[in-house]
């Protein structure tokens, strides 16, 4: 009896236990278009370059999809002068490849870099949740994400901005 027990447990536990094993998927894009109002960021056109699992190289590369979000409103701060906002808005990474995330923002900052010649840099850094299919699985997902704006000059943010790319890392939560 107690053998039937031990080996009904290592049965449950191999089917559920190792079944969700943590993924760490990694997401970087090039390019897009940033806007900025008082209502919060919105992105689009963000090219998908690559995608890679575990810390292994990525299997895909190329153009293989695209990052879209919008934040919410600022709490504090604004699109010049960089800022933070909270919960909220909608985080999305889309390929034709049986890759895709569904997340909302859970809180983020836009900032300001002046560099020494008097230009600026703004990036973008937050944290997300949501959701990730992956190769016919639906996994719940917790990340972080973060943009960088090409320089903007000896002007600051005027409201649109091409970014210069980006980095998204999520791994698998229970």
């Amino acid at each position: 009896m107690r053998t039937v027990v031990c080996f009904i447990f290592l049965a449950v536990l191999a089917t559920y236990g190792f079944a969700q094993q943590t993924l760490d998927v990694d997401f970087t894009n090039a390019n897009g278009e940033l806007i900025g109002t008082s209502s919060g960021l919105q992105f689009f056109n963000g090219t998908l370059v690559s995608v890679g699992k575990n810390g292994q190289a990525p299997f895909l590369a190329g153009t293989v999809g695209t990052v879209t979000f919008t934040t919410p409103a600022f709490r504090s701060g604004d699109i010049v002068q960089g800022g933070a906002f909270g919960g909220g808005g909608s985080f999305y990474i889309s390929t034709a490849f049986d890759v895709d995330v569904t997340a909302s923002f859970v809180s983020g900052a836009w900032s300001i870099v002046t560099l020494p010649n008097g230009t600026h840099n703004y990036f973008l850094k937050a944290r997300i949740k949501g959701t990730m299919f992956l190769n016919g699985t639906i996994y719940n997902i917790r990340g972080a994400a973060i943009q960088l704006s090409t320089n903007t000059g000896k002007g600051l943010f005027g409201g649109s901005q091409y970014m210069s790319g980006g980095n998204t890392n999520v791994v698998t939560v229970p």
